[in-house]
């Protein structure tokens, strides 16, 4: 899975931009 994928699972909590 992509990492941007997971942030918009947790609900973007903690980007890594």
């Amino acid at each position: 899975l992509e990492v941007q994928a997971l942030a918009k699972d947790r609900g973007d909590k903690c980007p890594t931009k």
